[in-house]
């Protein structure tokens, strides 16, 4: 078993202990495997071990035995893809879910821009 205590736990402390998802390559949500219905969660404990499972919409939650790269290669269709390369593609939920609140967030804004109102400040002020 690939033991990720160096590169990961010593050099990026902040993955330790916490439950991670893979976005795509493109990194603008999270990864789905359409094919199986599963997002992939992973997790580094304090012993630098990998934890991954899958996660069905369903929210059942399945063991699997990848490394990252085994990840990289598979899920993201990388070449050669290194630990520091494939942390970068690891999210926190609350990162996603704030992703999701800005994309809203500009989504309202441009509307309300794309709406041609005279003074858009005082819309703003009224629904909210």
């Amino acid at each position: 078993m690939v033991s990720y205590k160096t590169t990961v736990l010593k050099n990026h402390s902040e993955y330790a202990g916490k439950k991670l998802f893979l976005t795509t390559k493109l990194k603008d949500r999270l990864f789905y495997n359409k094919k199986e219905d599963y997002y992939l969660e992973l997790e580094f404990n304090n012993g630098g071990q990998l934890i991954v499972h899958k996660i069905s919409k369903k929210l059942k939650r399945t063991a699997l035995n990848y490394s990252l790269r085994k990840i990289g290669e598979e899920f993201l269709e990388f070449k050669d893809p290194t630990v520091n390369k494939m942390l970068n593609y690891l999210v926190l939920p609350e990162m996603e879910v704030e992703r999701i609140f800005n994309n809203l967030r500009y989504k309202f804004l441009n509307s309300i821009y794309l709406s041609n109102f005279e003074n858009p400040q005082e819309f703003i002020q009224k629904i909210l």
